[in-house]
């Protein structure tokens, strides 16, 4: 059965909810136009709109795509990781993130082009579910995202 949206009589999607975030529009939307068949996509620019996004959608999200570098950002992708975990240090946490919710078991894949500037397992360390570079293969992701759930479900780690 659809959830009904407060604000309008349109029924809210019956797919599942990504919320993709990336600095660059151009990756906003081919990130957008390859997962939209199977998802309900949420885009996200700074983090600014991400804290928000997850504010008003993190309850039903069922993962998050993040760029590691958001230029113009006080939290990069790896801050917002930490803030959705939890594990943000209670000082680096901007006015911006009040009233975010901790999504302890929620995937998020980084998404990166500059995957050799960055140590996997720092990434991992830091909330990551697991890391992808871009251009994102979307078969990968799709077995990523596959593989995390079946984890889930089976009560093993959840890393991908």
């Amino acid at each position: 059965m659809p959830e009904w949206s407060s604000s309008s009589s349109a029924p809210l999607s019956d797919k599942p909810t990504i919320l993709c975030v990336d600095d660059d529009a151009s990756n906003l939307v081919v990130m957008q136009m390859r997962l939209e068949s199977r998802y309900e996509v949420l885009v996200a620019a700074s983090d600014v709109e991400t804290c928000d996004m997850l504010r008003t959608h993190g309850h039903r999200l069922c993962a998050v795509l993040m760029d590691v570098q958001l230029v113009g950002s006080q939290l990069d992708g790896i801050g917002l990781a930490r803030l959705i975990r939890g594990t943000l240090e209670a000082g680096k946490v901007p006015a911006i993130a009040d009233g975010v919710p901790t999504l302890a078991e929620l995937p998020i894949m980084f998404v990166t082009a500059f995957g050799e500037q960055y140590d996997r397992r720092a990434l991992l360390g830091a909330g990551a579910s697991g890391v992808i570079a871009k251009p994102v293969d979307f078969v990968k992701l799709a077995g990523a995202l596959a593989r995390h759930q079946l984890r889930g479900i089976l009560g093993t780690p959840a890393r991908v």
